[in-house]
This record gives C-alpha cells, sequence and structure tokens, in this order.
C-alpha cells in the first residue's frame, strides 16, 4: 500500500476505518455489492471519464502546488469522508509569500493524492484578507473577507461554498450541525 500511495496513481476501491484500509469488493450482502459498485463508477469516472458532452464537468487537479507544502508541514485538522470525496482542513502558519494561506480546506476525489479543489483564507504582508479558491485553472479571488475570520467561520464557509465548484458533493448536513461542532486542533 505505502508503494502504492508513493506512487500517486489513482486508487479505486471503498474506504474503510482508515486511509490505508478498504472494503472487500464483494460484500456478502447484495445490496451492499450493488452500491460498491456504484461507489467505484463514479470513483472511475470522475478520474477517467473524457469530458464530453454527456459529461461536461471533470474536476482535475488544481495548478497551485503550495498545497504539498502544506500536507508535510502541517496535520489536517479534521477529515471529512462525503461521498467519492475526502476533504482536509489546515490550519496554517506561514508568513513566507505575497499571498498567505491561513486556513484551507483542500478536496480530494477519494483514492487520490492530489487535490481537485483548495478553497483558501488568504492574507497579504500589506495586511488584507480574501477568500480564494485554487482550481484547476489557477486562482480565483472570491471577495474581500474580515480581519477576524477563525477556524470555525472558514469552515462554515467552505462547507457552504463547496458545491459551487463541485456539483455532486453535498455538505448541507455538516453545514447545518457546524455551529454545535468546535474542530480539535492537532497541530
Amino acid at each position: 500500500m505505502r508503494l502504492v500511495i508513493e506512487s500517486g496513481k489513482p486508487i479505486l476501491g471503498k474506504c474503510g476505518k482508515d486511509k490505508y484500509s478498504y472494503h472487500h469488493p464483494r460484500p456478502k450482502i447484495f445490496s451492499k455489492q450493488l452500491e460498491y459498485i456504484d461507489d467505484i463508477k463514479k470513483q472511475y469516472d470522475m478520474i477517467f471519464q473524457p469530458v464530453t458532452s454527456e459529461n461536461p464537468v471533470h474536476p482535475k487537479s488544481i495548478i497551485d502546488t503550495s498545497w504539498l507544502q502544506h500536507v508535510k508541514k502541517y496535520k489536517p485538522i479534521e477529515e471529512i469522508n462525503i461521498g467519492s470525496y475526502k476533504l482536509l482542513l489546515f490550519d496554517i502558519d506561514e508568513q513566507e509569500y505575497i499571498i498567505n494561506y491561513r486556513y484551507r480546506l483542500l478536496c480530494f476525489i477519494q483514492g487520490t493524492e492530489i487535490p481537485i479543489l483548495a478553497l483558501n483564507y488568504e492574507w497579504t504582508m500589506q495586511d488584507t484578507c480574501c477568500w480564494g479558491a485554487s482550481v484547476e485553472e489557477g486562482h480565483i479571488n472570491l471577495g474581500d473577507a474580515p480581519h477576524t475570520v477563525n477556524l470555525l467561520d472558514f469552515r462554515k464557509w467552505a462547507l457552504k461554498n463547496i458545491s459551487s465548484f463541485i456539483k455532486d458533493i453535498n455538505t448541507k448536513i455538516l453545514y447545518e450541525k457546524i455551529d454545535k461542532y468546535i474542530p480539535v486542533n492537532y497541530t
């Protein structure tokens, strides 16, 4: 598994309790077999199916590679698995660049190691703050943000806005329960 993960190649499978375990591809219950096949087909289509008029939405990896350093340097505050997606929430403390990321939510297709979307709370050395997104085409400034955003505020904003970029992801249930949840900081 370590070699497969290090290769960066896509992994198809229904994730188990941790990121290195997977459910058996043929569950004993027939309805679970059909569910498994459906999940794998969605993963396959998301990764390998070309963009066509029948399939106009095909997420690709983000062009911004700063996420590599963030994943190496920081542990995720939270991992959320929704359908065929894995979301990693980061609390980043860096002051090295013209644009700095304070909070980031990276979105991966389950079984892949390169994010297809990053939602960001950003600030500059000139003391301006904004909401941003990293997508296949580059960076998108989504407007000014207050200076007082905390991790919970960012989490609310990101979960509320993620479906604007990825149509088949539904964070509505998480977003509705968010006021009752305070993430634990592992960094």
